[in-house]
């Protein structure tokens, strides 16, 4: 067989289009005559519907290895370049942060505020220690008002997300 008749072992993501493109075509010609193909007694014909399926699936086969090989490329790359910081971002130690904006004054307490685990668990709303046999560390199981909320909040928002997309 010549060089034309058989995929290519690898091929660049500009062939691959293409060839897309091409078997798009004949994909959607094939569907047309595959109308037809119970009534074509001829085996050569039969022969080369069977070769069509076959490149098909190897069309498929190295489109899937070309996008794994692209994005493990691409992880590659990304990983390598730092964050751009803007230029207004100083260098050094966080003491050499600035405070360009600030928008309300922090809410101050005539008490110690307690952090939200500690309110859950002693509301009893949070179980830790069950979560942990079950899930493992820095797990939470929610109980009572608070996993009827979180339901609640869960539902809204896809309730939302589907009203609006």
């Amino acid at each position: 067989m010549n060089q034309y008749n058989e995929v290519p072992a690898m091929i660049s993501g500009k062939d691959l289009d293409y060839l897309s493109d091409i078997f798009n075509w004949n994909f959607n010609a094939c569907k047309l005559a595959n109308h037809f193909y119970s009534e074509i007694q001829d085996d050569e014909i039969k022969e080369l519907m069977k070769k069509a399926e076959e490149i098909s699936q190897k069309m498929d086969e190295l489109k899937r290895i070309q996008d794994d090989k692209n994005s493990d490329e691409l992880y590659q790359i990304m990983i390598r370049i730092p964050n751009i910081l803007e230029d207004v971002v100083p260098d050094g130690p966080e003491e050499n942060n600035k405070v360009l904006t600030k928008y309300l004054e922090p809410t101050t307490f005539d008490f110690e505020p307690k952090a939200h685990y500690d309110l859950g668990e002693q509301l009893g709303m949070m179980d830790f220690e069950q979560a942990s046999y079950i899930h493992g560390s820095r797990s939470t199981i929610l109980l009572g008002d608070l996993a009827k909320l979180e339901r609640a909040l869960s539902n809204f928002f896809l309730d939302f997300l589907a009203k609006y997309g």
